[in-house]
């Protein structure tokens, strides 16, 4: 199981960056199309800038109260923070796993909101303050959804940031849970099941 939570510091735009964190883009056609939301690293769109080659200078932090473990009804909390006293201005986290969809809610408090990027639900950031570190929730679904990890991208100014920044623990799935297609099923057999009931009374 594998989740790739990916955490974008983005300030996007067209010329101009967002304070407030990536914007909505989710219905725009043409913007999921373009190089820094098909590139996969979900980028901010900053003029001719694009992400640092080095080494990250910030880390991803993940801890479940299931251990190596994720399970319904026990949020994960996730650290974004720098290295050494460095901090950042922005940052869009989001998830992803080793089935078709990520699926569960991430939040960060007053310091993010829920933005949908490049066709990807996530959480960006409220402000562009420096930050030493943010602290994210993740409320994993009631079904499975594999292997899970977080990435992030992190962006410290307008020209200096990260893409692609993951985290070192990947999370897999409670074994006693089923997958979405698999509750589906069920839900489709008992289902069938009443409606048979039903007629032959």
């Amino acid at each position: 199981m594998y989740i790739a939570a990916i955490f974008v510091a983005s300030i996007l735009g067209c010329s101009h960056a967002f304070p407030s964190g990536a914007h909505n883009n989710g219905s725009n056609i043409m913007e999921s199309m373009s190089s820094y939301c098909t590139a996969g690293h979900f980028r901010p769109n900053h003029a001719n800038h694009l992400p640092q080659s080095t080494a990250a200078p910030y880390t991803i932090t993940v801890t479940s109260p299931a251990g190596t473990m994720y399970k319904h009804g026990q949020p994960v909390t996730i650290t974004l923070a720098g290295t050494s006293g460095r901090q950042f201005k922005g940052f869009f986290i989001q998830g992803d796993c080793t089935e078709v969809t990520f699926e569960g809610t991430i939040t960060c408090g007053s310091q993010g909101h829920n933005v949908t990027f490049c066709g990807k639900s996530g959480a960006t950031h409220s402000n562009a303050v420096p930050k030493d570190q943010v602290v994210c929730t993740w409320n994993p679904p009631e079904f499975q959804i594999g292997k899970v990890q977080f990435i992030a991208t992190f962006v410290e100014n307008f020209s200096i940031f990260w893409s692609g920044v993951r985290s070192s623990t990947t999370l897999v799935a409670d074994p006693t849970a089923l997958t979405y297609a698999q509750q589906l099923q069920r839900f489709q057999m008992l289902l069938m099941q009443r409606m048979n009931g039903a007629g032959g009374e």
